[in-house]
């Protein structure tokens, strides 16, 4: 068998629009990965360009083994957990006890403790 280099490169030019999976390592997760890092964000570079500032690799299939760049997008951290959320693939809670989603703008962080920035700005508006 060739380079993981090699099968990435062959890998990458399959024309489907089904799941294209690495089939080597991954994490626990199931990302693929190399010694270059996630297999996802290489064909992401690759086939559509540099990962802008601050950007995260998103997977429109939900797979993560997939690497068929029409799979892959490059977003936001609050988009991806908004994805995550809407999709049901987050292990947290996804609501605070009021229904507001966790998702990144809407969170304040005191520790380890997660607090809704809705709930404290309706309780500070009631005082």
């Amino acid at each position: 068998m060739g380079s993981y280099a090699e099968l990435l490169r062959q890998l990458m030019a399959v024309e489907t629009d089904d799941c294209v999976e690495w089939p080597h390592g991954k994490n626990p997760k199931g990302y693929g990965r190399t010694n270059k890092g996630f297999v996802h964000v290489q064909v992401l570079e690759a086939r559509v360009g540099p990962r802008p500032d601050g950007a995260v690799a998103m997977h429109s299939c939900d797979n993560p083994p997939c690497l068929n760049y029409r799979h892959l997008s490059w977003g936001t951290a609050a988009e991806n957990s908004a994805q995550m959320v809407e999709r049901g693939r987050s292990t947290k809670a996804l609501v605070c006890k009021n229904g507001h989603p966790f998702l990144p703008e809407n969170t304040l962080w005191w520790g380890a403790r997660r607090r809704c920035k809705i709930c404290r700005s309706e309780w500070e508006a009631s005082r």
